[in-house]
């Protein structure tokens, strides 16, 4: 019976860390991407402001 107990405890722990591995894998990639929005909003803007700029020029 305790064998079972420790089996069964030792599938949950196992199961459980890859799901922490998984999670913390994709909490990585969701951060790179929220940079890389971030960035690109920035140079969205940059390019917007230097299109205005150009317009107005003509």
């Amino acid at each position: 019976m305790e064998l079972i107990v420790i089996v069964v405890t030792g599938i949950f722990l196992a199961v459980a860390f890859a799901f922490y591995n998984r999670l913390s894998d994709i909490t990585v990639k969701l951060t790179f991407l929220n940079t890389q929005m971030k960035e690109l909003h920035k140079s969205m803007a940059r390019i917007s402001t230097l299109a205005q700029m150009r317009f107005c020029e003509y």
